[in-house]
């Protein structure tokens, strides 16, 4: 036997010793892996020793080259677990050598299990060799021969000295210089004995291998540190034991328990007050797992937390760890309860973790408090978010606080909308809040105040408040808090009972009709007192009276036979009312006529038990009936009329075609016999009789709304005296008129028909409020001057010269209220039928749109007066001016295309301008004329066209006339058409418009104006 053998055989002894103890110490703290590792690395190394015990008892080559092959492959997990230990021990954050080291390891490990030789020893027989130890005499044994990448395991061996250096330098500096220093040592011993057998094996000089015994240092340094770990546990209990005696008072006076644990989680201490809390005395859990009383939840939440735990406490070990959890502990009779742990590390000198200490508190009745708390949470969440009533706060300035969802029952406001703003930009009243403030301070609160708050949209809503004031600590009001009810629904309910219940007493106390009730057998039960009115019976006698004594005998016949028909029918009881007119006698012994409609009253069967009804005096209605043909008549005649008015627009209209050419010719044959003044004399006449003729239509065009003429100076005066003229025939007798007009300087500049109208509204209105009683009507007319002291009309006027026209009449008056509302369109006083209420209104937009006032003065029985103020037209004289004859400028050949379909016009038209100086193409084809232009639209100089023509009218022929040219000036003629609408409706801003007939030196002047304009 080698003399090596047995010193071999003790280390092995010894490593795997500390094999076992280091892996029972990891059973008990198994969150210490560098134990479990340290333990894996002690078995690998006695595997190690053994095998060298027989390298080096080998007596053949054979038997030498299996156990050298053995001990080659052990190297490789040796060397794997031995730097898992070093990370685990050292706590180092870098991981990146260590799984270096791995890679190498494993991948040694596989080649060398399937790949056995010519790698890492030479394909030979082992070589014996001989060394002579001083202590033991001469050692034989084999050896391989060292193969290239055998070699190249030994650099491996450097790195792995280099990282052991790096990661204790780290351990020394971050955890424990004591600790650290001592591992150098014991790894110094190792590492020796590392280095000597590399030189061995490289044959540097000769010499045993004796890392079998070097390996004991890091042996005795583990077991070292497992002594200091005891003496420190022995130490912390020590501690524990003084902290006990100082603070036992304390911890056994506590209702809160107060324990340490070791770190396997095992009870060290526990106060008194686990009784308390779990049931158990403290002798019953010392010396237990506390795993043993949590339960699988709180057993997962727990080892979660104590994992971070050493985490954090690795990376930052000068921070003390603290946990705080709440879990469900396991009482001695099983039930569970909530605890809250509040917990830490126990350290000792350098920082590393030798246990636990912390409290448990029963917090079941605030687990349950804050469910419960949740669960009333929800339900007023849902309660606030759904309720129809309104609950909100505000400060004592009335800035909104808090307010629910629920507000959009109330308002258009949403909840954001409204929390911030100030409660009184909300009502209606601002004094409304100091109100409900005021009842506060003296009850205490308000119940059910009543409040109207404007809108989103402006409307006002009613609304129910019931608060009452938030108090602070001392008692200080800090605000209201209440709720708010929309009780627009209920007030309308109310108003509706309310004017229900009055029109019903109003309906049978008041009514003309007569309500009444009966029995089947004809006998009055009750009866309203309009009977008295209608017949002259007292209630009280016709209470006495059957219905055979009350109704003459035809109609009593009549009232059987219905009641026998409704018997009959399907009809009969379903709820439908029967409606009869009969004759009844009055007190007086006259019959009248009545309507009488009634229903029967059923009992709860079905059954009638009596008759109710209404009687209805229709002798208004049949007089109404008796005189329904004279209005129809009238009516017939008023349609007539507006059939004559229509036609006489129509006949005026055609009528100024027909004036058109005599004017024409007639103002030719003047200027062509100037100076024969027998001829002159009766050309005159006759161009004077066809102006009167123009007037006359003019004025029929304007009393049948045909003309729409643009404004233009018009003699106010001449506009009266023609509204009076016309409605001469419809004043009554019984009315005077007195009218003081001037016959000059009354001119204004307006709209003669929109005059005329407004002149009629007034006196009309004027007559009609004393058509009943007759009285006096004077109308006036005045040029005044204002100049800003004219009283509160004049106020609203700028100074300057105005025509005031004055109508007033001797009627009933207005009261203050109606004259408020005069002017609003369809408001009227007078009965249905006699006016729209338009009138006035329509008056208050002419003189608006005149830029003008209008103002009434009126008292009750005093008559009312109307007073409108018209701007003067400027530069009108008091005289009149006498027109001036102008001859009508000429031409200088300009090319003319005349359209019109009456040849009589269109030969007029043409003699008339060759006459003055223009050379004339006539053409009475709208759609001829078109392509004439169309083919030669620079052969033109101006176009004048009739209005209504068959094909094509005239502002559908000017519109395409300038589409071909749009410079070319166009005039159109009609007999009609307003200017303004006219360019306005068609967008033929450019065409000028004259009125037929047409004057010749106007329209010499009007086309010596479009041609001088240029382009269009």
């Amino acid at each position: 036997m080698s003399p090596l053998s047995m010193p071999i055989a003790i280390a092995a002894a010894l490593t795997m010793g500390s094999a076992i103890f280091h892996a029972l110490v990891y059973v008990r703290q198994s969150v210490r892996k560098e134990y479990l590792y340290f333990a894996v690395v002690c078995l690998l190394m006695v595997l190690y020793d053994i095998i060298s015990i027989n390298v080096y008892n080998a007596s053949y080559p054979e038997q030498a080259t299996y156990w050298l092959k053995l001990r080659m492959l052990i190297l490789a997990p040796s060397g794997l677990a031995l730097v898992w230990y070093l990370h685990a021990y050292t706590g180092h954050p870098d991981k990146r050598p260590v799984y270096f080291f791995t890679a190498y390891f494993s991948i040694a490990f596989i080649i060398g299990v399937f790949a056995p030789g010519g790698l890492f020893w030479l394909e030979q027989a082992p070589v014996l060799q001989k060394v002579h130890m001083p202590w033991f005499g001469p050692v034989t044994f084999y050896e391989f021969s060292l193969s290239s990448f055998g070699a190249f395991r030994y650099l491996i061996r450097v790195l792995f000295i280099a990282y052991f250096c790096w990661v204790t330098l780290w351990y020394t500096r971050h955890r424990s210089l004591r600790k650290g220093l001592a591992m150098v040592a014991s790894f110094m011993v190792f590492f020796i004995g590392i280095a000597n057998d590399s030189a061995v094996r490289l044959g540097l000089y000769d010499f045993i291998y004796i890392i079998e015994f070097s390996f004991m240092g890091v042996v005795m340094f583990m077991t070292w540190q497992l002594g200091n770990q005891v003496a420190e546990a022995l130490v912390v209990r020590d501690q524990l034991e003084e902290s006990e005696r100082r603070y036992r008072l304390l911890a056994e006076n506590i209702s809160d328990n107060v324990w340490v644990l070791d770190m396997d989680m095992r009870f060290v201490y526990s106060s008194p007050s686990v009784k308390g809390l779990l049931g158990f005395e403290p002798a019953e859990v010392i010396g237990t797992s506390a795993y043993g009383i949590m339960t699988e939840e709180g057993l997962g939440l727990v080892q979660q937390e104590l994992l971070s735990g050493f985490e954090e406490n690795r990376q930052f070990p000068d921070i003390d760890v603290r946990r705080n959890v709440i879990i469900q502990l396991i009482r001695k009779d099983g039930t569970p309860i909530h605890t809250e742990i509040k917990a830490g590390f126990l350290y000792d000198d350098d920082r590393n973790p030798v246990g636990l200490v912390g409290i448990s508190r029963d917090v079941e009745a605030q687990i349950v408090a804050e469910k419960a708390l949740r669960e009333s949470e929800e339900k007023y969440r849902r309660v606030y978010e759904n309720i129809q009533d309104v609950y909100f706060e505000a400060d004592l300035d009335g800035i909104i606080r808090e307010v629910s969802p629920s507000i959009r029952y109330v308002t258009q406001y949403t909840r954001e909308e409204l929390i911030g703003r100030n409660i009184r930009s909300l009502t209606v009243s601002p004094d409304e809040r100091n109100d409900r403030l005021e009842a506060m301070v003296s009850h205490g609160r308000i119940n059910d105040y009543e409040a109207e708050f404007i809108d989103k949209d402006g409307s006002i809503v009613r609304a129910s408040i019931t608060a009452a004031f938030l108090f602070d600590e001392e008692g200080k009001p800090t605000g209201t808090a209440g709720t708010i009810r929309n009780i627009e629904d209920r007030k309308k309910a109310e108003e509706a009972l309310r004017d229900s219940e009055i029109r019903f007493r109003l309906l049978a106390e008041n009514s003309t009709d007569i309500i009444w009730t009966m029995t089947l057998g004809g006998a009055f039960t009750y009866i309203s007192p309009s009977v008295e009115r209608m017949s002259g019976f007292t209630v009280d006698e016709v209470m006495k009276m059957t219905l055979d004594q009350y109704l003459t005998p035809e109609s009593w016949a009549k009232v059987q036979r219905s009641i026998a028909r409704e018997l009959a029918s399907d009809r009969a009881f379903n709820g439908h009312p029967a409606t009869l007119e009969l004759q009844q006698y009055t007190k007086s012994g006259d019959i009248i006529d009545v309507e009488v409609t009634s229903n029967w009253i059923l009992n709860d069967e079905g059954q009638p038990v009596g008759v109710r009804g209404a009687t209805r005096d229709i002798r208004a209605r049949k007089k109404a009936e008796r005189e329904k043909s004279e209005l129809e008549a009238q009516l017939l005649q008023a349609r007539k009329m507006e059939a004559i008015g229509t036609l006489a627009g129509g006949i005026a209209h055609d009528f100024n075609n027909i004036l058109h050419p005599i004017i024409g010719y007639t103002q030719m044959l003047m200027e062509e016999h100037k100076g024969r003044e027998s001829t002159t004399e009766v050309l005159d006449e006759i161009l004077r009789a066809a102006v009167r003729a123009k007037e006359l239509v003019s004025q029929i065009l304007t009393f049948g709304r045909r003309s729409s003429e643009a404004p233009s100076l018009v003699d106010l005066s001449a506009v009266v005296k023609e509204s009076l003229s016309l409605l001469k025939g419809s004043i009554p007798s019984t009315i005077e008129v007195k009218a003081t007009l001037p016959d000059a300087g009354s001119g204004v500049f307006g709209n003669s028909s929109q005059l005329h109208q407004m002149v009629m509204n007034l006196c009309t209105n004027a007559y009609q409020a004393m058509k009943n009683m007759g009285g006096v009507m004077t109308i006036s007319l005045e040029k005044v001057s204002l100049n800003g002291d004219g009283g509160a009309l004049a106020s609203n006027l700028p100074e300057g010269h105005y025509q005031k026209l004055s109508v007033s009449d001797t009627g009933p008056g207005m009261s203050k209220a109606v004259m408020e509302r005069i002017f609003e369109p369809y408001f009227t006083t007078k009965d249905v039928g006699e006016g729209t209420g338009m009138g006035l209104a329509m008056v208050h937009s002419i003189v608006k749109s005149h830029k003008g006032e209008i103002c009434v003065r009126s008292q009750r029985n005093q008559g009312a007066l109307f007073e409108v103020y018209l701007p003067a037209a400027p530069g009108a004289s008091d005289e009149k001016a006498k027109p001036e004859a102008k001859e009508a400028p000429k031409g200088e050949e300009e090319r003319i295309l005349v359209v019109d379909d009456e040849p009589q016009t269109l030969r007029m038209t043409k003699r008339s301008l060759e006459k003055l100086g223009y050379l004339v193409h006539a053409e009475e084809s709208s759609q001829a004329a078109l392509d004439l232009f169309a083919n030669n639209p620079d052969s033109f100089d101006l176009v004048i066209t009739d209005m209504i023509m068959p094909g094509l009218n005239g502002d559908l022929l000017a519109q395409k006339i300038l589409a071909v040219r749009p410079e070319i000036p166009v005039i159109l003629c009609t007999g009609c058409a307003d200017s303004g609408v006219f360019q306005k409706e068609t967008g033929l801003e450019a065409v000028k418009l004259l009125q037929k007939p047409v004057d010749r030196q106007v329209l010499a002047q009007t086309i010596q104006e479009a041609l001088a304009a240029g382009p269009a």
